[in-house]
């Protein structure tokens, strides 16, 4: 893993439900509101106690803001054909064998009209691995939406003052506000 402070936004891509009474996205992991603005990460070593005191993102560590390298990571998003053609049952089955609680299951394939897909610009420290990345701070640029979901989207879009743009605009809309990491191992 690398992590390097990056003299450039790193445009990532993720995944949040929406919490209409909070009115705040949410990871679909935790309950950790992701507020208007620039969010930053802390490391909570209440998972690992013995673990020293770091800024995050850590190498050695899970902690940090979240991001996929490319929109078609994820369930819902941009060019997400893959994952569509699973059922949503099949994942749920093959992340309970796996060992993920009962509780994040539920959640993560919930209500799928609560979900929002878009992108971020990470900034600060930036860690680069296989599986995507992890930054310092980061604030949510463009919101994608699919026709159905064009007026929550877009309302979101405005608290967060991001762009709401077509599911298959995302990746070039995002490109406005920083740059894709050259490969999972390389800044720009």
């Amino acid at each position: 893993m690398n992590v390097e402070t990056s003299p450039h936004p790193i445009i990532g891509y993720r995944e949040w439900s929406w919490d209409p009474a909070r009115r705040r996205l949410v990871g679909p992991f935790t309950e950790v509101a992701w507020e208007p603005g620039t969010t930053t990460a802390s490391c909570s070593k209440s998972h690992r106690p013995w673990r020293r005191q770091h800024v995050a993102p850590d190498p050695g560590c899970y902690c940090g803001l979240y991001a996929d390298y490319r929109p078609e990571a994820m369930h819902g998003g941009e060019l997400g054909q893959l994952t569509r053609q699973l059922t949503d049952e099949a994942i749920h089955d093959a992340l309970e064998r796996i060992g993920v609680a009962a509780d994040i299951v539920s959640r993560w394939f919930g209500d799928r009209k609560g979900k929002v897909y878009g992108a971020v610009a990470l900034e600060g420290r930036v860690c680069l691995h296989e599986s995507g990345l992890r930054g310092e701070r980061a604030r949510v640029v463009v919101l994608a939406y699919q026709p159905r979901q064009r007026a929550l989207v877009a309302e979101i879009a405005a608290l967060y003052d991001a762009e709401a743009v077509p599911d298959g605009a995302l990746r070039q809309a995002a490109a406005r506000f920083g740059v894709e990491p050259l490969t999972t191992t390389t800044f720009p």
